[in-house]
């Protein structure tokens, strides 16, 4: 049953959206089903019916107010049920939408590496809700992590300081055909020839860019396929990814321990002073020993 509360994201919508275009007979609706259709203007929410014989007709009419959005809401609710649930349906959309696009433009102005548009080829470990292979992704190098995005929301995301490995392979730049050759009779007829095989090469000849960028972390391996540049020259673009990555997969540095013979030196020290024993200082130096 439809719950009879005010959607928090129809609120929302009216609030972002404080005024639909002018309707001209309480036209455009914001939501409709079948015959019946509901809107705003600046004034008024409305709840309209649409008859092939006697036209628009207002059902009910509220004042531009949060208690009018309240009344209309409940009159939705209790009279016109099926149109409530397209309008609640219809707000869901909307405000997912405008999160999306909001989360797309904080992601365009983080991405200070480059945005690269490619096709997934596949891997392993994503969060695929129903997303395969052949699928477009959008791929967000910013300061500090890699984030990547579907039409059906993120598929990934990644620090680089938790990456193994960002490659960038493939054959790069190819082209093919062009394999046209000219000639004629004298000299003339030869240049002609040329000419004109030179113009059908320029015309035949197709040049592509097939770059494979793999990103992997400890749980993931995710691969894709980018046309726009060479492994080289995107290489060369993110570098200062590659350069984090790289970093985080660099041993930590080993603790370098003092000279043993100054620890042993430093025992006996004690011992002859009486601060160990002849049974603690045997034990001790013995396990400094082992320890090297």
């Amino acid at each position: 049953m439809l719950d009879s509360a005010l959607p928090d994201e129809l609120r929302e919508i009216v609030a972002v959206h404080p005024s639909l275009p002018a309707p001209v007979g309480y036209d455009p609706l914001f939501a409709s089903q079948a015959d019946m259709g509901f809107g705003w203007n600046a004034r008024n929410f409305y709840i309209v019916r649409d008859r092939a014989l006697t036209g628009r007709k207002v059902m009910a009419s509220f004042p531009r107010t949060d208690e009018g959005l309240e009344a209309a809401w409940q009159t939705l609710v209790q009279g016109y049920p099926v149109l409530a649930s397209e309008v609640a349906h219809e707000a869901t959309r909307v405000a997912h939408e405008a999160t999306t696009a909001d989360q797309r433009e904080q992601l365009l102005r983080r991405a200070s590496f480059g945005v690269l548009t490619c096709t997934l080829l596949g891997g392993h470990g994503w969060e695929d809700g129903g997303v395969e292979a052949g699928a477009t992704c959008v791929l967000y190098f910013c300061e500090r992590e890699l984030v990547v995005r579907t039409g059906r929301g993120e598929l990934a995301r990644s620090s680089y300081s938790s990456a193994v490995a960002l490659d960038f392979t493939g054959p790069g730049r190819q082209t093919t055909g062009g394999r046209i050759y000219g000639g004629g009779f004298g000299l003339i007829g030869a240049a002609e020839g040329m000419i004109v095989a030179a113009v059908l090469n320029s015309l035949a000849r197709k040049t592509t860019i097939h770059t494979v960028i793999r990103f992997q972390t400890p749980d993931m391996e995710l691969f894709f396929f980018y046309s726009e540049k060479t492994p080289e020259e995107l290489r060369i673009q993110l570098s200062g990814v590659v350069k984090q990555v790289e970093a985080a997969g660099q041993p930590e540095p080993a603790v370098h321990l003092s000279d043993p013979v100054e620890q042993v030196a430093k025992l006996a020290a004690l011992h002859s002073a009486g601060a160990l024993s002849d049974e603690e200082f045997a034990a001790l130096k013995a396990k400094l020993i082992a320890s090297l």
